[in-house]
């Protein structure tokens, strides 16, 4: 059986029958221009991954390059033990790899549940999906411009989830919303997880929030892990994450 492993250290606190995502030796940037190096991680279905870190770390240009945005520079991207390194958005989208990326990228003109349409595949129920965002069943008249910052994220995360994701990466979901919105979207986040067996890669500035609902922690500073672990170990104690923002000492589980 495969152990989770962060930068090739093994961790015998999270053992899976099979990795969902396996990354190795993988640096992510823009053309010559590297913004993240040397990433090594496993990911088991059904688990959640926080990454945290300053801005400009390379949060982002991970997630986009993991869902084929980006090329990566050096390394492996392998889901379901299937080599797709360099694939395109589509291509990782069929893999079933859903990215919400921190803009939310809705059609502000239509109603949610056009939009929840519009993105589930032919023939799909979408009832599922509205059970666990209600407020959406109550705005399904009004226009997606006009809902607040909060509901527009929950539309948001709803139209990847009606797609039946292996592997949900979510950017930035507290992104200008207030904390109690964050509050009410961060359960939802383990309930996918639990529920619907997704894997789920989460950049948050909302540290203690997103370590209440992961299993996994990591920290990027300047490019590297600096810091990971099981989230529970930092949950009551973010003293070494903190530490880890500031030094960008690297740390590990």
């Amino acid at each position: 059986m495969g152990k989770t492993t962060v930068n090739g250290g093994e961790a015998s606190h999270a053992v899976v029958d099979t990795a969902l995502l396996e990354c190795r030796g993988l640096n992510v940037g823009y053309g010559k221009l590297t913004v993240a190096r040397d990433i090594s991680f496993t990911l088991g279905p059904g688990k959640v991954l926080t990454i945290l870190g300053p801005n400009g770390a390379g949060k982002t240009t991970l997630l986009m390059t993991l869902a084929g945005f980006l090329p990566p520079c050096a390394g492996s991207i392998a889901l379901n033990g299937k080599q797709v390194r360099g694939s395109s958005p589509r291509r990782m989208n069929q893999a079933g790899m859903i990215l919400v990326p921190d803009f939310r990228a809705l059609f502000t003109e239509l109603t949610p549940i056009q939009n929840l349409k519009l993105a589930a595949p032919r023939g799909a129920d979408i009832d599922p999906v509205l059970e666990l965002f209600p407020a959406l069943s109550r705005r399904e008249k009004l226009r997606t411009g006009d809902l607040s910052g909060g509901e527009q994220q929950m539309l948001a995360i709803a139209r990847a989830l009606v797609q039946s994701p292996k592997l949900l990466l979510i950017d930035e979901m507290s992104m200008g919303l207030a904390p109690i919105a964050v509050e009410s979207l961060m359960p939802v986040i383990r309930q996918v997880a639990d529920e619907r067996g997704a894997s789920v890669i989460m950049v948050e500035q909302h540290v203690q929030l997103a370590l209440e609902v992961a299993d996994e922690a990591m920290v990027l500073v300047h490019g590297s892990i600096v810091l990971s672990g099981p989230a529970e170990q930092y949950r009551h104690d973010t003293s070494a994450v903190e530490s880890a923002y500031m030094s960008g000492s690297v740390s590990s589980a």
